[in-house]
């Protein structure tokens, strides 16, 4: 179980919610406890005293093994069954963790992973567990995932390790709490002792202000009506659709770092771990960005009215709604391989790990294509409309156009599990590793992943775009020429 970081947000509501739920986690005194003989048997003495609570900081850059944005001691990628520690507290990288902390809520990065391998972090005075932190296989892109993770007591303290397994990768980790010892209280208490105290929040209410607050949502230019996101492990890119141009952000804290040229209404785009691919739907074409520099490597022609875009971690998949088609490119030449039909006006597509998924909104369906060889597994009926898809890890996710819904989607036979009524019709949806963002004509709505409930919604400013930092969620304001970071 992961404990979700709310980077920024010190509410005392969020603060003791978490504490309870890492208090459920962690053993007395510190300690990290041991699993129950089965996963729902967890038995914890009704006493007080002392267990961590997380506290929430500003994100902050622990280390970066890249060569190109060295931040830590070391700027060369971890090699296979090799094992790096580091020291966590205190003034290291970007970060200044107290000297007191006893874990870390941490987001961690993988880049330029070289094979198929796994990752661990866990605290290192503690022997190595057999669990992985994170999984990816050779090429794949960015891949990041959330950890809490306990630090050594012992010899010295406030240290961790990572492992990787094989191959050679590089590691972007990231701090967006820590946690500390705090004084607690669960012992069962009679109805006269408990009378008198203020009712509780409505449940809504409190998850809505957990993830959103208009005052602590930063945000930063762009161009023209911007659309698509893609993150490269540092920066956030933002197509410009009206403006014909790509903003480069750096995510860490919304600085403006470059604006690039590409071709006429770029809508979405993708990172292949070393270059981005903008898919320009005014040209008909796609564009190459080298992400180290912002150079066009190539502007490559795809179908007509290209709109949809993702990367496999071994080609550039790129849907084309006009006709009812989708591109598949080599990313070293640029060359289209195949074109394969799907359905009519196909708008969206995301990887799943081994096939692509793509929206048709017109036939209101999704169509399977496996990533290997290109063959169409399925064609799956989605109701009315379906514009775009996103996958969480085990499902798949399905915003209609024309309906005010979301579907849940199981990969393995595209039977529909459930369907979410959103508050206004659906624009985009996108996944933070824990639940489900949806931006509509009048807002935000955020879906629990594990079971589809609605934790909150907000009204913007009708976005139409969704991009996720590893950290924090970035939501296009269409009309104005800017973005928000939630």
């Amino acid at each position: 179980m992961r404990v979700r970081s709310w980077a920024g947000r010190t509410s005392p509501v969020l603060l003791a919610a978490t504490g309870a739920l890492v208090a459920a986690l962690l053993g007395a005194g510190g300690g990290w406890a041991a699993a129950a003989s089965h996963p729902n048997d967890v038995t914890l003495p009704l006493t007080s005293g002392t267990r961590p609570v997380v506290v929430p900081i500003t994100p902050c850059r622990l280390l970066d093994t890249r060569a190109s944005h060295p931040i830590g001691p070391r700027a060369t990628p971890l090699g296979p069954t090799q094992t790096y520690t580091v020291t966590a507290t205190g003034i290291q990288g970007s970060c200044d963790v107290p000297a007191g902390a006893v874990g870390l809520v941490l987001n961690v990065t993988v880049v330029h992973g070289t094979a198929g391998s796994f990752l661990t972090v866990w605290p290192a005075d503690a022997t190595r567990p057999t669990a992985s932190s994170l999984n990816w296989t050779a090429g794949q892109g960015p891949t990041p995932n959330q950890a809490t993770v306990g630090l050594s007591t012992t010899g010295p303290p406030g240290r961790l390790s990572f492992y990787n397994n094989a191959g050679t990768v590089d590691l972007v980790v990231d701090v967006g709490g820590y946690l500390a010892d705090h004084t607690f209280d669960d012992r069962y208490y009679t109805k006269a002792q408990i009378d008198g105290q203020p009712p509780p929040a409505n449940p809504q209410r409190v998850a809505t202000l957990h993830w959103y607050a208009v005052n602590e949502t930063a945000t930063f230019p762009t161009g023209s009506n911007p659309r698509g996101f893609a993150f490269d492990g540092a920066d956030m890119w933002v197509t410009n659709f009206g403006g014909s141009t790509v903003t480069r952000i750096r995510a860490s804290d919304g600085a403006a770092v470059a604006t690039y040229t590409v071709g006429l209404a770029p809508y979405s785009i993708a990172y292949d771990g070393a270059n981005m691919w903008v898919v320009n739907t005014g040209a008909n074409t796609v564009t190459e960005v080298r992400a180290s520099d912002g150079t066009t490597v190539g502007t490559f022609p795809v179908g007509d009215i290209p709109r949809g875009v993702a990367f496999d971690g071994a080609h550039v998949w790129v849907t084309n709604e006009h006709d009812a088609t989708v591109s598949e490119l080599d990313p070293a030449t640029g060359a289209v391989l195949a074109t394969i039909a799907v359905g009519r006006r196909p708008e969206s597509v995301a990887f799943d790990g081994t096939d692509l998924w793509v929206t048709s909104l017109d036939d209101a369906e999704l169509t399977e294509i496996r990533a290997s060889d290109g063959t169409t597994l399925g064609n799956f009926p989605m109701g009315t409309s379906a514009l775009s898809v996103t996958f969480d890890g085990t499902h798949l996710w399905v915003a209609a156009a024309f309906e005010k819904k979301v579907v849940e989607v199981r990969i393995s036979d595209g039977a529909v599990l459930q369907t979410v009524v959103t508050p206004e019709i659906p624009t985009d949806i996108a996944f933070d590793g824990a639940t489900v963002w949806v931006a509509t004509t009048s807002g935000l709505t955020r879906l629990q992943a594990s079971d589809g409930a609605i934790l909150g919604s907000v009204p913007t400013s009708a976005p139409r775009g969704l991009g996720f930092d590893g950290t924090e969620m970035w939501v296009d304001n269409y009309a104005s020429g800017s973005v928000s970071k939630l």
